[in-house]
């Protein structure tokens, strides 16, 4: 449990920077190793991006990360209990790169 709450404070803390840079992260949530993750295609409407989350969930399964759904518009990270810090920042750079190329096409 406290590598749950270690970790999982870490991930949270790596993706909510990446929502600030971010077009499209309208919302960063969770608690422990269950975050999710909203994309939207505009932060003042919060109106879902779909498609644009298809797109990240794609591409990080691309490079070797599979993610949940969560909704239409949300991703899940639900990693095991096991994680370690390093497998957590492995997965922050995958899901970075992928949300990227979304956003470069855009």
């Amino acid at each position: 449990m406290q590598n749950a709450e270690r970790v999982g404070s870490a991930l949270k803390e790596h993706l909510c920077g990446i929502a600030e840079n971010s077009k499209i992260i309208g919302d960063v949530r969770g608690l422990g190793l269950m975050i999710g993750v909203e994309l939207v295609k505009d932060k003042v409407t919060k109106a879902r991006a779909k498609k644009a989350t298809e797109k990240v969930m794609v591409g990080c399964f691309e490079r070797g990360l599979m993610l949940l759904p969560c909704g239409p518009n949300g991703i899940r990270f639900s990693p095991p209990l096991t994680i370690t810090e390093k497998e957590a920042d492995t997965a922050v750079e995958i899901f970075a790169a992928a949300l990227h190329e979304v956003e470069s096409s855009m």
